[in-house]
């Protein structure tokens, strides 16, 4: 019997691989699954094509990419993808929709682009972020280095009695730590680090808190305007240096026909889009409303806002993500980047955002805020989510108390009680902005016989889809979509005798630059055309009227093949 998908479950890779193939099994008319690369340990990188595959190849058809878990700790884009895949080929057959969106479209879903770090993360008390690569590289590394010292599988805090700390104990809950204000010199505090042992000789009265192990950040690997260490750390030794995101763009670049990336990230609940390093007045207007129509299907499903990521989710604008999937997707290969941060416990627990143009998640957050939070862990996690304060005998630092937020499925990845209704809403984003795809169509192919053995060939070609055929603007700037083409495939003995086998029809608008304003009122700048109308004549023998045939279209919005009809 297939394997069952679990939406409340996390995958380790050993798991979702034989989830995998069985789906493939089940639906051989629906899904195909490859590995692409290897990870640095050596995991596949697995891509799954789902389309119907009884209609057109996946190559004949617009595309959208999804992928999850290129940080190693966000592991519930992983279940994202794989609830996309199990919803679609699930209800296919029940919902007439379904089954046209993978008529007309190919997805290419990489459930998972770190499987090394996801791994670690799962299956140990990690919070590990990057790949299997060590980062940061410190030859001798002298300090508290953080790990699960109690063994409990978990990674949390210890607190310890310091006159000369930063902390002290709530009187709202004596679970939570506030800030020591500047005036507090008579009172208990104490000093606050992760959880963890005193490493290569660190004295216990002298000692600074280690950066965490295997940091290097995937997601700063790519070629936009990517930056060695000294000026952005974590990217990397050269641009595609890491065998993941090599595998990453040599499968994008494999497939012209991706006309969406779609990246999942944790956390925040947010929909994002470029620019990761310019402001919107850089923005292309045609594209930047395109996002913004985007982005109201987006909110509408997911009840995630749309948000530009350097304006409203970098910290420091002077100091912008650079080497991100995102801006290569849209800056270099001109595709509609879009990016998704899972899940948001402060909105759970009714905690309001403090700035309402800053959606950075890391903010400081208030004493209110705080007990909100742990009102939420107490009364929908049954308390499973924050370790209280246990006294335990550190073997270097003497007794202390460890306890804190258990970060990995409360603040980072939704608790599985809660995983389930995430991946759903994102699902139901993820099947239906496919429909605003750009589709050639052949509207219509006639041929009309002039005597002498010459034949007047008429093609009529449409973009029925809601994008352009180019897709973005940024796309023509950067030279990488190709226009409409129309090619004739003619028998033996056919000759052309005006035009070419191959026209180019350039690139046809969809619905929405066919909007404007005048369902009340006169277009002020016109209306772009809707369709192509190509000529050729050829000399064709009367035997040629069932061989003579056209495809047409582009690799971002479909190839169509028709023959000619005749006029009586």
């Amino acid at each position: 019997m297939p394997e069952a998908f679990r939406a409340d479950h996390y995958y380790t890779h050993e798991e979702m691989t034989i989830l995998l193939e069985a789906m493939a099994e089940a639906h051989p008319d629906l899904v195909r699954v490859e590995s692409i690369g290897k990870s640095l340990e050596g995991r596949d990188i697995w891509a799954v094509t789902v389309t119907d595959f009884d209609d057109r190849p996946p190559e004949d058809k617009p595309a959208v990419y999804i992928d999850a878990c290129i940080h190693a700790g966000e592991v519930s884009g992983t279940q994202v993808c794989l609830h996309t895949i199990n919803h679609l080929v699930s209800n296919r057959d029940g919902d007439p929709f379904l089954a046209e969106i993978l008529k007309r479209t190919t997805f290419y879903i990489l459930p998972r682009t770190n499987p090394d770090g996801a791994e670690a993360f799962l299956t140990t008390p990690s919070k590990q972020w990057g790949s299997a690569r060590p980062y940061p590289k410190e030859d001798s590394p002298r300090g508290l280095r953080e790990c699960d010292v109690d063994g409990d599988g978990e990674i949390v805090l210890m607190r310890y009695p310091d006159p000369h700390g930063e902390w002290k104990v709530s009187d709202r809950d004596p679970r939570l730590m506030v800030a020591r204000a500047p005036e507090d010199i008579l009172g208990s505090y104490y000093t606050i680090v992760p959880e963890g042992e005193l490493i290569g000789g660190a004295d216990v009265d002298d000692f600074r808190v280690l950066p965490r192990e295997y940091q290097l950040n995937l997601n700063r690997n790519f070629p936009a305007g990517w930056e060695p260490d000294a000026l952005q750390a974590g990217g990397g030794a050269y641009p595609l240096s890491e065998p993941e995101c090599k595998a990453v763009v040599d499968f994008i670049l494999d497939h012209p026909n991706i006309a969406v990336t779609h990246a999942y990230h944790t956390y925040g609940g947010l929909l994002m889009r470029p620019f990761g390093h310019l402001p919107d007045s850089e923005f292309h207007p045609s594209d930047l409303a395109a996002y913004e129509r985007m982005g109201e299907l987006g909110e509408r499903l997911t009840g995630y806002p749309m948000v530009s990521v350097f304006e409203s989710f970098t910290p420091n604008k002077k100091s912008p993500r650079r080497g991100v999937l995102h801006d290569w997707s849209y800056n270099h290969m001109g595709q509609l980047a879009l990016g998704t941060e899972i899940w948001n416990m402060a909105q759970r627990a009714g905690v309001q955002r403090g700035d309402p143009e800053n959606f950075y998640p890391f903010q400081d957050q208030s004493v209110e805020d705080e007990i909100a939070l742990l009102r939420f862990n107490d009364e929908q996690l049954g308390g499973a989510g924050f370790q209280d304060w246990t006294p335990f005998d550190h073997p270097q630092l003497g007794p202390v108390e460890i306890g804190g937020w258990k970060i990995k499925f409360t603040r980072k990845n939704p608790p599985a009680s809660f995983l389930e209704d995430e991946c759903e809403r994102n699902t139901a984003f993820n099947v239906t902005y496919p429909a605003s795809l750009p589709r050639v169509e052949i509207k219509s192919f006639c041929a009309n016989r002039l005597g002498g053995g010459l034949v007047r060939l008429r093609l009529v070609l449409e973009n029925t889809g809601y994008l352009p055929t180019n897709v973005t603007d940024m796309a023509v700037k950067m030279q990488v979509a190709d226009p409409v083409r129309a090619q004739l495939q003619l028998s033996e003995g056919v000759e052309i005798v005006e035009g070419e086998p191959v026209v180019d029809a350039g690139h046809l608008p969809g619905r929405m630059r066919r909007l404007r304003g005048f369902y009340f009122n006169e277009p002020e700048s016109g209306v772009p055309k809707r369709t192509a109308c190509l000529t050729w004549i050829i000399r064709a023998p009367d035997a040629a009227d069932e061989e003579i045939f056209v495809r047409a279209g582009c690799p971002r919005a479909g190839w169509m093949r028709a023959r000619a009809r005749f006029d009586e």
